[in-house]
């Protein structure tokens, strides 16, 4: 599935387990939580994985998802 996608959206953070999946310009669509997981951080940095961090996005009318 990874790797035909261009777009992965979850609900929840990628496992470590799928990080050697991500591929170069894939768009991730999740919860990210960055800031501890530095391994994560890592890999998005090294496969120039596109991450949009659901905690990052707000509706028109200020709530979060």
């Amino acid at each position: 599935l990874f790797d035909r996608s261009e777009m992965i959206i979850k609900v929840k953070e990628p496992l470590a387990a799928e990080y050697d999946l991500f591929h170069e310009g894939q768009i991730l669509f999740t919860y990210l939580h960055l800031a501890p997981e530095a391994e994560l951080t890592k890999a998005l940095l090294e496969k120039k994985v596109i991450g949009i961090a659901y905690e990052t996005i707000v509706g028109r009318n200020n709530t979060l998802p």
